[in-house]
């Protein structure tokens, strides 16, 4: 049975990409950089604004038909960076497509949810078996999430990690196999940054140890935010987004809403990131399928986990990871791929059972 699109969720969604634009303005003037922030994220959300439309019209069902075979492409994509990290060095995360920039590691997240949901639909309780259940599953992602740490990007594996496991849980995989993922996900983890340094630094700063350089996006972060108070700055009149602030338009987005909308803005956007997961979790109970229903857990995490790990860093409880704050940092292909994600999540909410 069809029924009506959700609007609160749509509702939210334009809320957060609204800030989410005013805050690329105000950023933009405090990099130095005039305008042209604003101009470049209103064409990004533009064009996810129409990548929304397009997902909801093809539905989640079709998109989720397509999703094994998408994994291909995108893991060519993901291996021709290792590819230009071996040529140039250093790290290597986007192509560059003119005035567009593309991630693939933002669009094997969705790609990855919309397949694990299909697959989860597919098996049913045959997902408790780990042979012929669990590990085909957990292999297809694991090259993926394996490509995406060898960029390196370890926040964007951690977060991906952390959805799919949130998916596979719901999905009803036994609890002794979801603990020794989650145990080997760690020692993986622990070698990667203490064995081979990647975000050691990081780390040890978050800890209390590292030098006070490592230490400086932290402290900035929370400058930011209790330089804001109750009622902010004003926005626009922030002073840490003048080059004091490292990345304030995407990493550090949220401390600059502190410091200029204040502790109000910030709970602001708590709020909508709240009913952003309520809805996404009503729309899952009233699924009236078990396809539609992973597919909105998985799309409900997507945004959650993202949003609870950057304002996590944003106020000192985490390490820094690098990842943007959904629908507000400045645009890219998160928003885009957020964006059409909430497309699908709205097609969603219209299978009613």
């Amino acid at each position: 049975m069809r029924g009506e699109l959700d609007r609160v969720l749509l509702a939210v969604v334009v809320v957060l990409v609204a800030l989410g634009t005013v805050m690329a303005y105000s950023t933009g003037l405090g990099m130095g950089l005039g305008s042209a922030l604003f101009r470049k994220h209103l064409a990004k959300a533009a064009l996810g604004g129409v990548g929304m439309l397009v997902a909801y019209k093809l539905g989640c069902r079709r998109l989720c038909s397509w999703a094994k075979g998408s994994l291909i492409p995108v893991n060519i994509l993901l291996f021709g960076l290792l590819v230009m990290k071996a040529i140039h060095g250093g790290t290597a995360r986007w192509y560059k497509l003119g005035p567009f920039s593309l991630q693939p590691s933002g669009v094997a997240k969705l790609v990855l949810v919309l397949y694990v949901a299909d697959f989860m639909a597919r098996k049913g309780e045959g997902l408790r078996d780990l042979r012929r259940g669990l590990l085909p599953v957990v292999i297809v992602c694991g090259v993926s999430l394996g490509l995406i740490s060898l960029e390196p990007d370890l926040g964007t594996t951690v977060a991906l990690s952390a959805i799919l496991g949130g998916m596979l849980f719901v999905g009803g995989v036994r609890l002794k196999h979801i603990w020794a993922m989650a145990s080997a996900a760690l020692v993986v983890l622990a070698v990667v940054v203490f064995v081979f340094g990647y975000g050691k630094g990081r780390v040890m700063a978050y800890l209390g140890e590292g030098d006070e350089g490592a230490r400086y996006q932290m402290e900035q972060s929370l400058v930011a935010l209790g330089g804001g108070g109750v009622l902010g700055r004003g926005l626009g009149k922030g002073v840490q987004k003048h080059w004091f602030l490292p990345e304030p338009h995407t990493d550090f987005i949220f401390s600059v809403v502190g410091e200029e909308l204040g502790f109000l803005g910030t709970l602001g956007v708590l709020g909508a990131f709240v009913l952003y997961g309520l809805r996404g979790i009503n729309i899952a109970r009233r699924a009236g399928e078990t396809r539609t229903f992973f597919v909105a857990v998985g799309l409900t995490l997507m945004v959650e986990v993202y949003a609870l790990l950057n304002i996590a860093v944003a106020t000192g409880i985490l390490p820094t990871t690098g990842l943007p704050l959904p629908f507000v940092s400045y645009g890219g292909t998160s928003l885009v791929v957020n964006l059409v994600g909430s497309g699908v999540l709205l097609d969603a909410s219209r299978r009613k059972g």
